[in-house]
């Protein structure tokens, strides 16, 4: 049965178009928050700190009720929530609404978490946010559900500020069964093909046509459904193809035809049709050094590596212990390789190979708490501390060098001026160009510097200012690294492995995000959806080049550690959706477990055949 949903501009009721036509699946429980007394119902609010108060005035919406949120002071923050159980969790949804803000200091916030049967959390997606004033807007968050996915709890929130935000219109679709169309009287551009699958599903079209009946017919003319559709006035009609068998369809007004519709919901069969990638870089990844007990093990990965048709290995001479897999004579060597040096005969060995070799150095990560590197044992005073930590490294589980800290970002500035220098290496490959917790330092430097630059920036909101400070502290370690590298040796390459979005002003030759999970590995959340891994690539190719045209996207697959590595068959798939999104290159994780696996060297081998 066909299912329809009227959004007119200013109001978004989903209504009857006839008796076989039943609205679109909001799978979301008032959301446009007219029903309720104190509160709304179906939705619990709950105030984490401060005083904020929460309203849905008569005339606070879009149009009728609207849910309100006002902060007064700089903490204040509050959550209001709704829990949905998904009807079909192993397909994506999307959560649109609208929200405005008036004078956010703080931020506007909507996450969507993931749960499993028992109602425990699984995942965050990534938020959105914004802050602030600004009049009401549309939002968007697409939602891939992980394995074990039951229920997803929405949270509408004010988050850590003054100012109001303000929400309505929530809605929770399924994926990708429906298509939204925008109509307007005014000529426009009419796609003469709608794909709506697992993989292509193409989720708006603009249609400009004179007022008529809108019809979906079968390749044999049979005729479907019809609505009236105004001349006058702009329209978003909402078509949920759910129970429409697959197969192909025609969109008309009248007796025109505006386009063809495609669809189809096998995604298996749509991937496997996919061609084999073509990646002008390749790169694999050899996290662990250690592995390498002798050269001949360096001899064996690189060989394994020109087999399987990587152009490129990137070779953790600092790795996450922060000990220095070369002859150092600034930083701490890596114990066991006092009698030869591993990164030089891994250089030499990929030249002879032909292909390129970049040090992966895990930047400002320096070992555990039992066991630091010698630069934060002679300079304790220098070390990241986090929220709820104390000043003490020996109480940490994981030890970072302060990034806002002069000393911290020499001493790093050092060991790549020390490698480039002195080994004929291709570049610098960034692991852990970031925060420890992603987010910021709390030692009293950093809180002092952070202060200083939101009050020079009173243009700012102070949460975004803050938050911009942390971002420019990073991003401009990245930049002193380029100069160093153009200064040393013209055509030494810088790759990162990255997370934040604003990582793409990152001056940057490759750029690789995650594109693939840790496998079924259930302390890293399980497998991801297919089309999880397709739109990852397709994000990072689409964000890759906004700040540096010459940067390529390099999605990272990962086999998963040897314990859940992946099928061929599984990592195969992944390939062709990475090149599929458009992914001019990729990176391979990790070589230990393709050292142990032969099937998936040969199935990358395949994959890699066609490639340049």
């Amino acid at each position: 049965m066909i299912k329809l949903a009227l959004l007119c501009l200013l109001l978004w009721p989903l209504i009857s178009l006839a008796a076989e036509v039943r609205p679109a699946a909001n799978l979301i429980a008032n959301g446009d928050f007219e029903v309720g007394a104190q509160t709304p119902d179906h939705w619990k609010a709950s105030v984490w700190d401060g005083e904020p108060t929460i309203a849905f005035p008569a005339d606070g919406g879009r149009m009728g009720r609207g849910l309100a949120i006002t902060g007064k002071g700089e903490e204040d923050t509050v959550v209001v929530t709704q829990t949905v159980k998904l009807p079909h969790p192993g397909v994506p949804h999307t959560l649109r609404g609208h929200w405005k803000g008036v004078d956010l200091q703080g931020a506007a916030r909507v996450v969507c978490r993931y749960l499993d049967e028992g109602g425990q959390k699984i995942t965050d997606a990534p938020p959105i946010s914004k802050t602030g004033t600004f009049d009401w807007e549309p939002f968007l968050v697409e939602l891939l559900p992980p394995d074990g996915t039951a229920a997803v709890t929405i949270y509408l929130e004010l988050w850590k500020g003054s100012g109001q935000a303000v929400y309505d219109d929530i809605a929770l679709y399924r994926e990708p069964f429906f298509l939204t169309i925008a109509h307007s009287p005014q000529p426009h551009a009419v796609p003469a093909d709608i794909k709506c699958d697992r993989l292509n599903a193409q989720r708006a079209a603009t249609i400009g046509a004179p007022g008529g009946s809108l019809v979906i017919a079968r390749a044999d003319g049979a005729k479907l459904w019809s609505h009236d559709v105004p001349a006058k006035g702009s329209t978003e009609l909402v078509l949920d193809f759910e129970g429409l068998p697959d197969g192909e369809y025609a969109l008309l007004i009248g007796d025109s035809k505006l386009a063809s519709l495609h669809l189809s919901r096998d995604l298996l069969t749509a991937v496997d049709a996919l061609p084999k990638g073509k990646f002008v870089w390749r790169a694999l990844n050899n996290h662990g050094p250690g592995t390498h007990k002798s050269p001949e093990d360096v001899r064996d990965m690189v060989q394994a590596a020109k087999e399987m048709r990587f152009t490129t290995i990137l070779f953790a001479a600092k790795p996450p212990n922060g000990k220095l897999y070369y002859h150092s004579d600034i930083g701490e060597r890596a114990p066991g390789y006092e009698d030869w040096d591993v990164l030089q005969v891994v250089s030499d060995e990929c030249h002879k190979a032909g292909l390129q070799c970049l040090v992966q150095f895990c930047t400002f990560i320096e070992g555990s708490g039992k066991n630091p590197t010698r630069f934060i044992r002679e300079h304790p005073d220098l070390v990241e501390i986090d929220q709820g930590e104390n000043s003490d490294y020996k109480t940490h589980r994981t030890v970072f060098g302060c990034p806002d800290r002069p000393e911290v970002r020499a001493y790093e500035l050092s060991l790549i001026k020390e490698i480039c220098t002195n080994y004929p290496v291709d570049g610098i490959s960034f692991d852990y160009i970031r925060y420890k917790n992603d987010r910021q330092c709390d030692c009293p430097f950093s809180r002092q510097k952070r202060s200083e630059f939101v009050q020079a920036h009173p243009e700012l909101p102070p949460a975004r200012a803050a938050a911009r400070f942390n971002e420019l502290a990073i991003i401009s370690f990245t930049q002193e690294v380029r100069k160093l590298l153009d200064g040393i040796r013209p055509g030494l390459i810088l790759h990162a492995y990255t997370h934040p979005v604003w990582a793409n002003e990152f001056p940057l030759d490759y750029h690789s995000q995650r594109a693939s999970a840790h496998g079924k590995d259930p302390a890293r959340g399980g497998e991801w959806p297919l089309e999880r891994v397709y739109r990852a690539s397709r994000h990072l190719v689409e964000i890759a080049q906004q700040h540096h045209p010459n940067c390529l996207a390099a999605p990272m697959a990962d086999t998963a550690y040897l314990k859940w590595a992946k099928s061929p068959e599984r990592f195969r798939r992944e390939i062709r959706l990475i090149a599929h999104a458009g992914a001019p290159a990729i990176m391979v994780y990790p070589w230990s477990t393709l050292k142990h696996k032969p099937e998936l060297r040969q199935c990358i081998k395949e994959e890699f055949s066609e490639s340049p």
